[in-house]
């Protein structure tokens, strides 16, 4: 069959969503299917389109403009149309939208009006709140407020130009993307927990065709290279325990606390092994990224047992995981599935998480998890305290996370079972017009 994946970065780059639609290709395609994938990311300036061949499979990279967080209609029509267009000429039967930085809504519809099976993977939030994540400098939003949420988009986005009626305009963004969602043939949580979340924030979305289909990582490949390195690169020294946290550095994922809570650690210890905190990623664009990436190099500069890595490429993880002891996932926002820390048990480290999401499933995946309360990040310090005496010996049969080729399996029998229903439905429309004639 032929199918085409939707996304809103370079699938080769490091992120969350880009490797789950990475190895989702390379397995498709291996499973004997001609895949392709459209890559629309936001740039300044724009770039002519190129495509760029794998073993097996292939993606074509366009660049747009943003748009704003408040929504663009004209913005999302045009991406529509590109992206039909595209699912067109490639004769494609299935299209699965990832992600689209918020503007995806119209393309959902527009490829159900063009006669494509049309699957949507809810990774996040994004369709109904321009952050993604349900959380602003407010905390935690356990609800769709629109007060609350255009004060948040006006003070992220502080440079960007408003609408006469913010609040308005989210609205209406937040109406064409649920009315888009409701239609769409199947749409996809990775995770359980991340169901259940999507039903109670987005109530409109419960008599939704939902399916879960967790997703997965290359975890024997991973533990492998991450083994043959260790043998080969320094760890911590002696005496010393090293945590890592991965991805992007920004409020919700909790890094400020988690450094607080390692400095104070460093200056109440009197004996025994020390903990350091190595942050490997960038901030994001909106201003309280920017804003937490200064507070962190402040820490840096006075207390040494925080470090500060930026940013790396995929093929630099094995690396960077067999250097630690600790993979380290605080997130203060519902975090849909946790991408890092099933790394972290395929490179077999100890992991700290709080309870949020998909997260909340880590201790089921592995006894000896730390989980952290998200709500009382002043007693973090003390549970690492209370840890660190046992991470300074590696854990003990940490079991393999999910892979990858299973969750392709899966995704494979959806599409199936999308495409007939969507040929059934297509063939019953077309009696019915002639009949009427």
């Amino acid at each position: 069959m032929r199918f085409g994946q939707v996304i809103h970065a370079d699938p080769l780059g490091r992120g969350g969503i880009q490797t789950h639609v990475r190895l989702l290709c390379e397995d498709l395609a291996a499973r004997g299917h001609e895949v392709h994938a459209l890559a629309h990311q936001v740039a300044a300036r724009p770039q002519p389109p190129r495509v760029v061949a794998q073993d097996g499979w292939s993606y074509e990279l366009r660049t747009r403009a943003g748009g704003t967080p408040f929504g663009e209609p004209a913005i999302e029509q045009h991406l529509a149309h590109e992206v039909v267009q595209w699912a067109r000429s490639r004769r494609l039967q299935v299209v699965h939208v990832h992600h689209l930085s918020g503007c995806g809504a119209l393309a959902v519809s527009a490829l159900q009006a063009a006669g494509l099976a049309v699957v949507v993977s809810m990774h996040d939030f994004e369709h109904v709140c321009p952050r993604g994540q349900m959380w602003s400098d407010e905390g935690r939003c356990v609800d769709l407020e629109l007060a609350r949420c255009t004060r948040c988009t006006l003070s992220t986005w502080p440079a960007v130009p408003a609408p006469a009626d913010p609040q308005q305009a989210l609205d209406m963004r937040r109406k064409r993307a649920l009315r888009a969602l409701a239609g769409a043939h199947a749409l996809v949580a990775p995770s359980a927990a991340g169901l259940d979340l999507y039903r109670q924030r987005m109530p409109e979305l419960c008599q939704a065709n939902w399916t879960v289909v967790e997703n997965g990582i290359r975890a024997a490949r991973l533990r492998q290279q991450v083994r043959a390195l260790r043998s080969s690169l320094a760890g911590s020294p002696a005496g010393t325990v090293r945590m890592g946290l991965v991805g992007a550095v920004q409020p919700s994922k909790g890094v400020l606390p988690l450094a607080q809570a390692v400095v104070a650690l460093a200056c109440a210890r009197t004996s025994g092994p020390s903990l350091e905190l190595w942050i490997h990623g960038t901030p994001t664009a909106a201003a309280d990224a920017r804003a937490l990436w200064q507070q962190l190099q402040q820490l840096t500069a006075q207390h040494a047992c925080v470090r500060l890595h930026g940013g790396f490429d995929a093929q630099a993880l094995p690396r960077i995981l067999a250097q630690l002891d600790v993979l380290a996932a605080p997130a203060l926002w519902d975090e849909i599935h946790g991408l890092s820390v099933r790394e972290g048990l395929a490179a077999e480290l100890w992991t700290v998480a709080t309870e949020r999401g998909g997260l909340g499933a880590l201790p089921h995946e592995h006894a000896g998890a730390l989980q952290l309360p998200a709500d009382e990040p002043a007693s973090w310090a003390s549970a690492l305290a209370q840890a660190l005496p046992r991470w300074v010996m590696p854990p003990r049969a940490v079991p393999l996370p999910r892979e990858a080729a299973q969750c392709a399996r899966e995704m494979e029998a959806l599409y199936v079972t999308v495409w007939a229903a969507a040929r059934r439905h297509t063939s019953s429309t077309a009696a019915a017009a002639t009949f009427q004639s």
